[in-house]
């Protein structure tokens, strides 16, 4: 039901001349997050690629937009364990949130979380804990220190820990994270 809706969508958006390039990659980002959902990852990056040469020709589109679709497209190629091109894609993300927001920004935690991810995916757990520890200190300046966002980052620092044998680190942040849900 959800990828017909999209496809009519589409359809309606691509039949309008001239076809309104801000509202056709909002489609294409929607249809492209419901196949990554879906696990149907070739799909989604398809989308995703459509979606960033409809940006990087907008004059409306900014830094924030690029890095949302580029961080995305780095997230399904991780998923598809194509982890050289998810760096990259990821990093680019980074680059361009850092450069419009700046460095100690709730975006540019989000895409440094995002590469930290992608580093424990592959064993890489000294660079995910420097990136979530650097997470962690921006969330706790933007949100406070009780804020779920801090919770979140709080479990997956643990889980960067447990996967390397340190739960005497790991326990204290999970204790944190639960009190922070439970309030």
């Amino acid at each position: 039901l959800a990828e017909t809706t999209f496809l009519r969508l589409r359809k309606i958006v691509e039949s309008h001349v001239p076809v309104d390039q801000q509202h056709l990659s909002y489609v294409l980002d929607g249809m492209a997050r419901m196949y990554d959902f879906q696990l149907d990852y070739s799909r989604a990056a398809q989308l995703y690629r459509e979606e960033l040469a409809i940006l990087e020709k907008s004059p409306e589109a900014g830094p924030d937009d690029l890095g949302h679709v580029l961080a995305r497209m780095g997230n399904v190629r991780a998923s598809q364990q194509n982890y050289v091109e998810a760096e990259r894609l990821l990093r680019l993300a980074e680059a361009k949130l850092v450069q419009h927001f700046g460095a100690r920004h709730a975006r540019a935690a989000e895409a440094h979380s995002f590469l930290a991810s992608l580093y424990n995916q592959q064993g890489r757990f000294a660079e995910a804990e420097r990136l979530l520890r650097n997470v962690l200190e921006i969330q706790e300046e933007v949100y406070g220190l009780q804020h779920p966002t801090v919770a979140h980052t709080l479990v997956s620092l643990s889980r960067t820990y447990q996967w390397q044998e340190r739960s005497a680190q790991a326990l204290p942040l999970l204790q944190r994270a639960y009190k922070i849900q439970s309030a």
